[in-house]
């Protein structure tokens, strides 16, 4: 029999089609297919019916008008509040109906509700008593036949059935249906884990039901129609073809307020989140924050041209590396003591497990500042825990490489088509080990310099490699696919990185070995090896650099094409540590060649390098002010791999006997 647990249960088995979760669905936020940066979402993964309208990536609009299972009925909808606005319809009443959660106790003569009969997905499976026809007609325009009771079959109806947790609750309230909403996610997690066959695949429907791959009003998007509003996501504010005539008038104004604020059709004040809930959202990509501060502060250690104070200000970059290192990790570890499962998940999943390698290369620069600003002023009791903390840094960065990079090839699968820069990260704590093992071998005796340079250059030897197999697959992405959305185009600058921190590592670790070679090293006597070593570090280096400046003139003109489409993101931070390693191997080769335009170009470099870190300072800052950062629907993948952990969490309990699983009920 149907029930308004079984609609309920319904529009939650849509919304795990959907790939949302309760995040999506808080009164404040955005569907995700009007949000700016990467899709978490895929066409080959939705059926037909539920694939968005180009309306639907045109127009922002709460996540819950996602979940109707007829295209032309979700445009009709977006067409009354875009024609007569948003006080023209009250939605809080139409999905109590859509759900039947008010008109329960009402016949279905008189209740206005929608009855599912068989797949959710299935715009035939739904059917609309007489009172929700009566009450809402103009939510019908087009598409009455599909959904009218009498093109629906009696026989053979595939009634769902489930628990029913209606015990002590009463239907009428909000609070009950809050509760039952709640409920019934868990419940319906937990029947997806179990995996006990009770739910169909999506995917086995026919995709390319005619009644639904229209063209022009209700028309779902096509693959090409979806690339091109990636080329351009944020230029997309109003309908794509001529049927949508009747909204011409509003669409200049639409564009010109979607520049200004971004909001959901229904203007719903932005609740403000407690601070364990924003802790709750810190992920990994946040620690390209500290990457770029630290980085300042090594860059400006090395400056050819100084002044009084200089030090100071490297100084002050590298105590505020420090303080947003410890916080950031205060936050994590906050997050993963409430949701200890969702650790590993963000190991793995594609838009947070890359920046895992993040968190190390801060290390390693925090490491770098304390060699460059705290051994002049401290004793030797700091040379000697820089010596072992290296080595045990070493250590880390291979395991980090090694386990990393396996468990992405084993658990996810990855499209040549989503290939960024990004993906070198992992590799980035060998990236910098060159730069960081020649300042520490700077400060240690001679028989630890040499072991140190070394074990220096295996590293950077190991980061090169692994970065260059990876510029492979990101210039195959950039030749075959389109490029990344204008928002997230600063993380191409991380290509820039790789080859600038070999060349500042190679020129670092020539020099020093220069100083800490001993005669007869190798068992050579007839030359100075250190003297070779320093020749041979110069001429590789030059050999790199220039690959450092072409990635860094590609993204450059790649960001400028698009800067007035740019809303700020995590990735903008990588405007600076990737461009700081550029500076810093420009400077050193100078030096090396005693090249004043080398020189003069680092040093402009890094002027410009402060005011790119005070610009993503503040966005980053107003970005948190307003919510656009640390909310729901804000973060990136945030709310996937929170998801996970829930699901794990009650996994759990369902091995312990801690829930009741699902009953069976017959009809």
């Amino acid at each position: 029999m149907d029930t308004p647990w079984t609609r309920t249960r319904t529009l939650t088995r849509v919304t795990r089609i959907l790939v949302f979760d309760d995040g999506w669905l808080a009164d404040h936020s955005l569907s995700p297919y009007t949000m700016r940066g990467t899709r978490t979402w895929s066409l080959d993964a939705m059926p037909a019916s539920l694939r968005p309208t180009v309306l639907q990536l045109a127009v922002d609009q709460h996540p819950w008008i996602d979940l109707f299972p007829c295209p032309r009925m979700r445009d009709d909808f977006l067409r009354t509040i875009q024609v007569h606005g948003e006080n023209a319809v009250d939605e809080d009443e139409l999905c109590r109906d859509y759900a039947d959660t008010a008109g329960a106790k009402k016949g279905l003569e008189d209740g206005a509700s929608a009855i599912v009969w068989s797949d959710p997905w299935s715009p035939h499976g739904w059917e609309l008593t007489a009172g929700f026809v009566k009450k809402w007609p103009w939510f019908l325009q087009g598409k009455r036949r599909d959904l009218d009771a009498e093109h629906c079959e009696v026989e053979g109806r595939g009634v769902v059935y489930g628990p029913d947790p209606r015990e002590g609750l009463d239907f009428a309230s909000e609070v009950g249906e809050q509760l039952l909403w709640e409920q019934k996610h868990r419940f319906f997690a937990l029947e997806m884990i179990r995996g006990d066959g009770t739910e169909r695949d999506p995917g086995a429907h026919d995709r390319e039901d005619a009644n639904v791959t229209t063209t022009g009003y209700g028309e779902t998007v096509t693959r090409d129609r979806l690339a091109a509003r990636d080329r351009d996501q944020d230029t997309l504010n109003g309908p794509a073809s001529s049927a949508d005539a009747d909204l011409e008038s509003g669409k200049d104004s639409s564009r010109k307020a979607d520049q200004k604020d971004r909001k959901p059709f229904f203007n719903r004040p932005k609740e403000p989140l407690s601070f364990s809930e924003r802790a709750m959202r810190v992920t990994w990509a946040w620690f390209p924050t500290t990457m770029s501060t630290g980085s300042l502060a090594s860059l400006i250690s090395v400056q050819p041209y100084t002044f009084a104070g200089l030090t100071a200000i490297g100084k002050i970059f590298f105590i505020t590396t420090l303080a947003l290192f410890i916080f950031f990790t205060v936050l994590i570890v906050i997050r993963f003591t409430f949701k200890p499962r969702a650790l590993t998940t963000s190991l793995h999943h594609p838009s947070e497990s890359f920046f895992f390698g993040s968190f190390w290369v801060s290390i390693a620069l925090i490491l770098n500042g304390a060699t460059v600003y705290g051994v002049p002023d401290s004793g030797p009791w700091l040379v000697s825990a820089l010596r072992v903390v290296f080595w045990i840094y070493m250590a880390c960065a291979l395991i980090v490489a090694v386990f990393e990079y396996h468990v992405i090839f084993e658990v996810e699968k990855l499209a040549l088509s989503d290939a960024v820069p990004a993906w070198i990260l992992p590799a980035y704590p060998f990236l910098i080990s060159g730069t960081l093992a020649a300042n520490i071998a700077e400060t240690q005796d001679q028989n630890s310099a040499v072991q140190i340079i070394v074990a220096g250059i295996m590293g950077q030897g190991l980061g090169w490699i692994l970065a260059i197999f990876i510029y492979v697959v990101y210039l195959t992405r950039l030749i075959a696919n389109n490029m990344p959305p204008p928002s997230t185009r600063p993380g191409m600058y991380v290509s820039v990185g790789p080859a600038a921190y070999t060349c500042s590592g190679l020129v670092g670790l020539g020099k020093q070995a220069q100083n800490a070679l001993p005669d007869g090293f190798l068992g050579v006597t007839s030359i100075d090896v250190g003297d070779v070593w320093r020749s041979c570090s110069v001429a590789a280096a030059l050999f790199v650099w220039l690959v450092a400046l072409w990635f860094a003139a590609l993204t450059s003109v790649s960001v400028i094409r698009v800067v007035r489409r740019m809303n700020f993101s995590l990735q903008w931070w990588a405007f600076v540590f990737p461009n700081a390693g550029l500076a810093m191997a420009s400077i050193q080769l100078g030096n090396s060649l005693e090249s004043t335009g080398l020189r003069a170009f680092g040093s402009a470099l890094t002027v410009v390098l402060v005011a790119l870190w005070l610009l993503c300072a503040f966005c980053h800052i107003r970005a948190l002010w307003n919510r656009d950062l640390l909310a729901v629907g804000k973060d990136l993948g945030v709310e996937e791999v929170n998801r996970r952990h829930d699901e794990k969490k009650l996994a759990g309990r369902w091995t312990e006997g801690e829930v009741r699983p699902p009953r069976s009920e017959g009809p």
